[in-house]
């Protein structure tokens, strides 16, 4: 396993719980190469038999804008423990470039992110961005 993350696919995704999904589907990026091994899995030959392709940062930032372009309100990031890091590169390139904030009366809202493995967490683009730039991380 090398240093760029590897997706084995990514696309509006209508598999998910309605909240997430709205109208458009879920902006789900599917990663290889889970380290958890969970046997249950219902990816798991996405996880574990490593299928896809590697992709540097950028080009990571750029599918996720390519998902907020067909509509989808949210990025859905299935079993990204291990790219941390590179999702964060992908993030700050999205973010810089293009990944709009969505209109919500009296409020900024960013296109939401999500987490999904064993602990499925919403948090904003935005607040990964300014984690990571506040902390010094992963910019460059």
């Amino acid at each position: 396993m090398g240093v760029k993350p590897k997706i084995a696919a990514y696309h509006p995704h209508f598999g998910e719980e309605a909240c997430l999904v709205g109208s458009f589907g879920s902006g789900t990026i599917f990663f290889s190469s889970c380290n958890l091994a969970c046997v249950y899995c219902q990816n798991w030959e996405i996880s574990q038999k490593r299928v896809g392709e590697e992709v540097d940062c950028r080009r990571l930032g750029e599918m996720m804008v390519e998902l907020q372009d067909k509509g989808c309100h949210n990025i859905n990031l299935v079993s990204p423990t291990i790219w941390v890091p590179q999702i964060l590169k992908g993030l700050i390139f999205a973010i810089k470039n293009i990944l709009r904030q969505l209109k919500w009366p009296g409020k900024q809202v960013y296109v939401g992110l999500i987490k999904n493995k064993t602990s499925s967490s919403l948090r904003s683009c935005h607040s990964l961005y300014e984690e990571a730039t506040a902390k010094g991380r992963f910019l460059g």
